[in-house]
Order: C-alpha cells, then structure tokens, then sequence
C-alpha cells in the first residue's frame, strides 16, 4: 500500500469531489476525519489536532462519504511531494520519476503523478509545466495506485 514512512505520520484527511458554481470541473475538498472540513491555519494548533492516524482516516474513508485519502504537509514534517499534472512533458516526466526514485503514485485523475521525497523546501508551481513542489503546507490526495 503506502511506506510506513508516510502512514506513520498523524497528517492524515479524507477528501470528497465537490462542484462549486462556475468551476469546470470538481474540486477535491478536504476533510477530517471527524466530518468537519479542513480550513483554516495548515499546521496549526487546532489542525493539528483534527488530522488523523493512517488508520483513522481509512477507517473514516471505508464508512464515510468520502472519495478518497488525503495527507497534509505541515511545515517541518520531512516531507515533500512533486505533483505533475497530465500537461507535463511526458519524456521529461519518465525522467523526474526515474531521477528521484522514490514512492510514485498515480493520481486520482489517472494522468498525473504524486512523488514522495523526504527534505524540505519552498513551495513552488508551474501551470504552464504542469510540475508542482508541496512542502510544508497542502494536502495531496492518496490513491495506493503505485507506479
């Protein structure tokens, strides 16, 4: 499924598709696993203590209304995720992947990927890429579809 090394963190949410007036298509919208959604200040005192162990949030997934799992980056965690988006290069793409080999999962569109790395670092995107680097704030939806 996933590396300990993630399910170990208490960083987890759930996450449901929610239509919003004049969007093009859905958002994926997190949640706790107590019901409520996820907003406010990422990382902080009250956050914190809403997210959720792997299995909590499995749990809540398995007899919820949810759509899928989700872990929050919270500022310091160790953790960083490169989200590339079905519009990247796609030789660039195999070359990201194989140059960083590390966790690798399919996104939950089926045309992206989410990378795992440990380390810290800014945040930053390119929608014109279509690559985005999450650290220390966010949160990534989980699909265990590992390439």
């Amino acid at each position: 499924m996933f590396p300990q090394l993630l399910t170990d963190k208490n960083q987890w949410i759930v996450w449901k598709f929610e239509q919003y007036p004049g969007d093009k298509k859905p958002r994926k919208v997190p949640y706790y696993t107590n019901g409520k959604k996820r907003f406010g200040k990422q990382g902080d005192e009250s956050d914190m203590a809403q997210l959720s162990s792997f299995d909590g949030a499995k749990s809540a997934l398995d007899y919820g209304n949810y759509d899928g799992l989700g872990l929050a980056l919270i500022r310091g965690d160790g953790l960083i995720c490169v989200d590339i988006d079905s519009n990247a290069d796609q030789e660039q793409v195999k070359k990201i992947i194989a140059g960083l080999n590390s966790y690798t999962e399919i996104s939950p569109s089926g045309n992206g990927y989410h990378i795992w790395l440990t380390g810290d670092t800014r945040t930053f995107k390119n929608n014109d890429v279509g690559i985005e680097v999450f650290s220390g704030s966010q949160f990534l939806t989980m699909t265990a579809n590992p390439i």
